[in-house]
């Protein structure tokens, strides 16, 4: 969400590694299925649940970013803050900059242009 809005500039992130996501409605049949497992009446023991998305419909971080960026510019959201340009990193370092100047600093100038306007800072 937070890509397509324009919120998230930067991320640390190798583009050319599987990105393990995981559709809402898997997440949420697998949270009932446990909820229905913990209530039957079972032996004592500890019952452990994983739910990933395995070899299943992979997608790499660099294909989910240009995804995002190409519906997110075709179909925008009305909570758009900014253009949506997400910037995946793998130095920390380049991470930490660009973070302080696409994250840092604008959220204090919008405190300050709602401190201004009387409106109550994020």
């Amino acid at each position: 969400m937070e890509f397509g809005r324009g919120a998230l500039k930067s991320g640390i992130c190798e583009p050319r590694f599987t990105a393990d996501l995981i559709p809402v409605d898997v997440v949420a049949n697998a949270l009932l299925t446990a909820a229905w497992h913990t209530t039957i009446p079972s032996p004592r023991e500890l019952n452990i649940y994983n739910c990933t998305s395995g070899d299943i419909n992979q997608i790499t971080w660099g294909k989910f970013v240009d995804h995002i960026k190409r519906h997110a510019v075709a179909y925008p959201s009305k909570y758009v803050t900014s253009y949506p340009n997400f910037t995946p990193r793998t130095n920390r370092t380049t991470h930490a900059i660009a973070h302080f100047f696409q994250h840092i600093i604008p959220a204090y100038l919008q405190d300050i242009a709602l401190y201004i306007t009387g409106g109550r800072p994020m």
